[in-house]
């Protein structure tokens, strides 16, 4: 038979649990955002040549090009990829629909439960047309998490 103390001892445990089990899922909520903005400044930094390959492109010849592969070789050696199994290469568009610019690059992420869009104009001035959820810069890129 458990004492006054026992039991207040065996209480305290089972808040202890109970706190640590509630709490769970929300660190893990705060851990897979960190580990999503670091996947996508990653990207940030993969795409660097090509935003510089498309901005030469305009600057040449006085307008975006209709695709990427206009890019090559002149403008750069190859595409590179995104570096997310779920999402390998980048989307681009000669219209800026995020943005008011001329073109814009984007990666898209869809999960069962959620997703990410990533995505860069060249202005850096995004339009907020967005749900509720999550957006924020990360480098000259925007983020938005569903």
């Amino acid at each position: 038979m458990l004492s006054e103390s026992g039991y207040a001892r065996k209480g305290r445990k089972i808040l202890a649990i109970g706190i640590m089990v509630a709490s769970a899922p929300y660190f893990g909520m705060v851990l897979a955002q960190s580990v999503r903005v670091q996947a996508y400044t990653a990207v940030s930094t993969r795409a660097a040549v090509l935003v510089k390959a498309i901005d030469a492109y305009e600057r040449d010849e006085k307008r975006p090009p209709d695709s990427l592969k206009q890019l090559l070789p002149k403008y750069i050696a190859a595409i590179p990829e995104t570096g997310i199994a779920g999402c390998p290469t980048f989307a681009y568009s000669s219209i800026g629909y995020r943005t008011r610019d001329s073109w814009e690059l984007s990666v898209k992420y869809a999960a069962p439960m959620y997703y990410d869009l990533f995505f860069y104009g060249p202005s850096r001035e995004y339009m907020s047309v967005f749900g509720a959820g999550y957006r924020g810069k990360i480098g000259d890129w925007m983020y938005v998490h569903e």
